[in-house]
């Protein structure tokens, strides 16, 4: 009886202990996949350098989540792109040295456009009346640290609004007019 006791405490303890590596397990798991949960953001600026409203970005598995939160554009349709270069300091000059879209593949600009997209090529935005825009955008093929679509790799890129709406289509911008508004994406 004794060694019967015995037996089933011992196999008993070996079933908790077992949960118990099995628990420590899920909790290393879970530990992992929030370290894969990175972010960006982007803090938006207007051509004079105002602060407008900003941009968070998460990683996904095949993309990124852009969500937009600005104030103070001018009502309508903007095209928004991801830029090759990380800056946005030369505001008073239209944002010109955040360079191109983002495109490492060499396709054509647009959405819609047989030769395309660029990796930069986003949807566009509505910006209400009163000034706000909100957005959520997913971005395919992109990703926040890569060396071929990183966003923060090497010098970083840039987000930048455009005056008016892209068409997906023409080149070099999907006639989407001035640069009014750019962030620099950085680690979050």
């Amino acid at each position: 009886m004794k060694k019967l006791l015995l037996t089933a405490l011992t196999a008993g303890g070996l079933l908790f202990a077992s949960a118990l590596v099995a628990h420590d397990h899920d909790k290393d798991k879970d530990k992992g996949e929030k370290a894969k949960a990175e972010r960006a953001v982007a803090e938006m600026r207007d051509n004079d350098g105002e602060v407008i409203g900003k941009a968070v970005i998460r990683q996904g598995p095949k993309g990124v989540v852009i969500r937009l939160h600005l104030n103070g554009l001018p009502e309508g349709w903007k095209a928004i792109h991801i830029h090759e270069k990380g800056t946005c300091e030369d505001h008073h000059d239209g944002f010109v040295a955040s360079g191109g879209h983002l495109d490492p593949d060499g396709r054509e600009h647009g959405l819609m456009n047989p030769e395309g997209p660029e990796r930069g090529d986003l949807p566009n935005i509505w910006t209400h009346g009163d000034g706000s825009t909100k957005a959520e955008i997913y971005a395919p093929g992109v990703d926040l640290h890569g060396e071929k679509a990183g966003l923060l790799y090497g010098d970083g890129t840039a987000l930048v609004i455009h005056e008016g709406a892209d068409d997906h289509y023409s080149q070099p911008i999907g006639g989407a007019g001035a640069r009014i508004a750019c962030g620099v994406v950085n680690a979050y």
